[in-house]
């Protein structure tokens, strides 16, 4: 089969089969380098690419590379299928990335019986993103507009910090019972 390297315009014009035949080829393409990282971002530029990529819908995935090459609707359009594809091959590179050092480094090293017993974290991940903005608002829910336009690495930073903190606390709390 021959490809031919439609501008993305076109090539979502074209009939259901031959989308299907470019997809299974186009998902074995190495990221493209992105005009902006997504750490770099701001959060809710990354909670909405996240978003946006987890829908996998074309409109989403266009809203995904528009916010990252901070570009508009009409000029991702334009772009060539297989530089659109790259791109979107990087994203999910950059997503899993953040979501793996979110797990590595935000996770506390000290098991919280109580918290695990009644199940704290799995039942408090359905509020997603907002335990975040409550995390860093102190609670004031008037503040969420403001948390969510941090940059995404100072918001990591912090929350690794606020980890870190936590685990010393629980460390010289542990020394000063075993005195």
């Amino acid at each position: 089969m021959d490809l031919e390297n439609y501008r993305l315009s076109e090539f979502l014009e074209k009939d259901m089969e031959t989308m299907e035949e470019y997809m299974s080829l186009l998902k074995f393409l190495k990221p493209v380098d992105t005009k902006r990282r997504l750490f770099d971002l701001k959060l809710r530029d990354v909670q909405d690419t996240k978003d946006s990529l987890s829908e996998g819908t074309f409109e989403e995935l266009i809203k995904c590379v528009s916010i990252v090459e901070d570009i508009d609707t009409d000029a991702v359009l334009k772009m060539r299928i297989v530089d659109f594809w790259g791109r979107i091959m990087s994203i999910k590179k950059q997503i899993e990335d953040i979501n793996h050092m979110e797990r590595v480094s935000l996770t506390s090293e000290h098991a919280n019986y109580k918290w695990e017993a009644v199940n704290g974290g799995e039942r408090m991940s359905r509020f997603g993103i907002y335990n975040t903005l409550d995390t860093l608002s102190g609670g004031d829910i008037l503040k969420y507009e403001a948390v969510y336009d941090l940059p995404y690495a100072d918001v990591f930073t912090k929350l690794y910090m606020n980890r870190l903190k936590g685990d010393l606390e629980i460390e010289m709390s542990q020394l000063k019972t075993h005195k």
